[in-house]
């Protein structure tokens, strides 16, 4: 066996797993924020993934408005989603996915106040009526 064989046999055992993580950064209070997390499972030691928030670990808790689930792919590949509804400014902060055989990942995540879209408000003015609208901006 040729030296560059096995480097290349050594790398694809031991080393340089891919992972990612997707997801909104910026989502609207009231909405929904999700996060995709994907490793690559190029080696029989991936089994799951774990998301933390500002450091403290994550789980699902419907009570609390979070929900974790699991897929595995076709490609060898493990997807973990997580789901907060409704998002809450208090959601903002530092996720972090962390597979078990991978260095963890991180997305800042920073959630919006209340967006009023297309909101038309019709309010009476002394003798007349008036209309006052917000369009894609703040209340």
């Amino acid at each position: 066996m040729k030296e560059d064989e096995v480097r290349m046999t050594l790398k694809g055992l031991f080393c340089c797993h891919d992972i990612r993580i997707s997801g909104t950064n910026f989502p609207y209070e009231g909405g929904l924020i999700q996060l995709v997390c994907t490793a690559n499972r190029t080696a029989p030691s991936l089994e799951h993934i774990d998301w933390f928030r500002n450091g403290n670990k994550l789980t699902t808790d419907l009570g609390k408005r979070v929900n974790i689930s699991m897929r595995y792919t076709f490609e060898g590949s493990i997807q973990s989603i997580l789901a907060i509804k409704p998002a809450t400014i208090s959601d903002s902060g530092d996720y972090v996915c962390r597979a078990s055989n991978n260095n963890p990942v991180l997305l800042r995540v920073n959630v919006l106040g209340e967006v009023f879209d297309e909101v038309l408000w019709v309010f009476q003015l002394g003798m007349g009526i008036g209309t006052l609208a917000f369009v894609d901006g703040y209340f």
